[in-house]
């Protein structure tokens, strides 16, 4: 399945959240690396993703964040 263009930040956020499939994930790279605004969002919500993992994990026990990993 084609996304239809212009690649949007939706499209990004879906490729960071592994919403897509390979096809569509290749148009979604090939859209970053031709925009720096496309870019400079998804290194933006890359590092909020791991903070919030990092958050949520402080949140717990050794044993649950050990089980929330795998």
């Amino acid at each position: 399945m084609m996304l239809p263009l212009p690649i949007t930040e939706l499209d990004v956020q879906a490729l960071v959240d592994s919403h897509l499939n390979w096809e569509e994930e290749k148009q979604v790279w090939q859209g970053i690396g031709c925009s720096p605004a496309l870019k400079a969002y998804y290194e933006r919500i890359v590092s909020q993703k791991k903070l919030l993992i990092a958050w949520w994990l402080s949140g717990m026990s050794d044993e649950e964040s050990d089980t929330a990993l795998h």
